[in-house]
């Protein structure tokens, strides 16, 4: 599973919007990463954190893990961490195996 990360502290609408972003830019950083992924699984968790600090500190963590990650910052919202996209694999699903499907 590909691995999307939003805030829960935006509207609906806008996590949708900034997990599509997230996406395209692990899309558009890590190409073969995307297209293994594409072909062999196709699966996306979309996940949620309640704020851009919780946010913050899930990529900080992605990092010290050597996890393969892309986020996004909107520029409307004074270019805040608004999602970020992680690899598959078992490190990210024990990163984030405490965290809430988004929209619930």
């Amino acid at each position: 599973k590909l691995y999307i990360i939003v805030r829960s502290d935006l509207e609906y609408g806008q996590q949708a919007a900034q997990g599509c972003h997230a996406l395209s830019q692990f899309a558009f950083d890590h190409r073969d990463f995307f297209e293994r992924w594409q072909t062999i699984s196709n699966y996306i968790c979309l996940l949620k954190v309640d704020n851009e600090e919780k946010l913050t500190m899930l990529l900080g963590r992605a990092k010290e893990l050597g996890i393969v990650y892309s986020e996004f910052r909107e520029p409307d919202y004074e270019n805040s961490l608004t999602a970020i996209c992680i690899e598959p694999g078992e490190k990210s699903k024990r990163l984030v195996k405490e965290l809430k499907l988004a929209f619930r």
